[in-house]
């Protein structure tokens, strides 16, 4: 499996005044102070070979593990 990364960095990102009360009124102003995070591919070629379709579950060696919001 082959990871593609798009990088953005939001320090560029220059929010539109009219949207600005908007943007803080949810919370998420803080997005606006976010850089680019690395990611640890061998992390994610491992999680990758322990997913399972079929449940939508990691199985991992203490047992099965979901994804929860």
């Amino acid at each position: 499996m082959k990871f593609t990364i798009h990088m953005v960095s939001l320090r560029h990102w220059v929010m539109d005044r009219r949207i600005e009360p908007y943007v803080r009124a949810s919370g998420f102003d803080y997005l606006t102070q976010m850089g680019y995070t690395r990611l640890d591919h061998r992390l994610l070629q491992a999680l990758k070979e322990r997913w399972r379709p079929e449940t939508n579950t990691f199985h991992m060696r203490h047992g099965e593990m979901t994804v929860t919001l």
